[in-house]
């Protein structure tokens, strides 16, 4: 209760009972919310709560991130060693392949150099005139000898025009020219003058369209099927050599089959078709 110094009956009768009101005890109890009774909790709850486990996230985030990791570098090891492994196969492949062509190159170039030296009409006239005349040999061997010689000069002057020629070139060439037309004549008996008139006109178009290997490649063809005999293909490819050569040289077709004719002529072949295909190229000659 709150002390008052007066103690008189009024101040008994009147203000203590009032002050009594005010003590410290009551305020509380009128200031203070009732209190809520809690109920106890249960003793199952409590053990159960007790033996729940705490989990640790962040440690389990942790060890996943770890297993995460080391797994993808594993796989990354992995697929690295498999891609260089990829890279080493084809790089030693490629190495094969380059070796294998480099190879097949070579190849080439020997199978092609055997070629020439077969088909070569040079060596087919010493191997027809050993076989056909073996006291003529000397001489054939000279006559082709000085051809030879004469196409080389040709070859490193270039291809120039008749005109342009040296007499005494032209002189070795046409000698040249007139020993080789007389062995194709007289390996073209089946052929005739007429027919070799043609097939130079023919290997000379044929020049302008596509190499020379393809014709040959053809006169092999048609000797596989049996249109033509190995001495007429022999002679085929020698055309086709011949009139290269020619051509080369700056001498045009007209030049080639005169030489032939002529010198057919002066062996005495006659051949009607052979003359009207010659007269017939004087005369488109003398028109253009």
């Amino acid at each position: 209760m709150v002390e008052w110094s007066c103690d008189c009956v009024f101040c008994r009768v009147f203000v203590h009972p009032i002050l009594k009101r005010f003590t410290p005890s009551s305020l509380n109890m009128e200031g203070a919310e009732p209190a809520v009774e809690e109920e106890p909790t249960p003793v199952s709850q409590q053990v159960r709560e007790s033996s729940v486990p705490m989990l640790d996230v962040n440690g389990i985030k942790e060890a996943v991130a770890e297993h995460v990791s080391l797994l993808v570098d594993s796989k990354l090891k992995e697929f690295s060693s498999r891609v260089e492994s990829v890279e080493n196969e084809v790089k030693k492949v490629r190495e094969d392949v380059a070796k294998s062509i480099d190879e097949v190159k070579a190849s080439l170039v020997d199978i092609r150099a055997a070629v020439a030296e077969v088909m070569n009409p040079f060596n087919f006239l010493r191997t027809y005139n050993k076989q056909s005349n073996v006291k003529g040999t000397p001489r054939a061997n000279h006559i082709i000898e000085s051809f030879e010689k004469a196409l080389e000069s040709f070859e490193k002057k270039g291809s120039v025009a008749g005109e342009a020629v040296s007499e005494a070139v032209q002189q070795e060439v046409q000698k040249g020219l007139e020993e080789l037309s007389k062995e194709l004549v007289s390996k073209s008996s089946r052929l005739g003058l007429a027919g070799l008139i043609k097939l130079i006109k023919w290997v000379d178009d044929m020049l302008n369209r596509v190499p020379k290997e393809v014709i040959e490649e053809m006169a092999r063809f048609m000797k596989v099927i049996g249109v033509v005999n190995d001495d007429e293909e022999r002679v085929v490819v020698g055309v086709v050599d011949f009139v290269y050569r020619a051509r080369k040289m700056g001498l045009k077709v007209n030049e080639q089959i005169i030489y032939i004719y002529n010198l057919a002529k002066v062996f005495g072949v006659e051949d009607k078709g052979a003359s009207e295909e010659v007269l017939k190229l004087a005369v488109d000659t003398n028109m253009g």
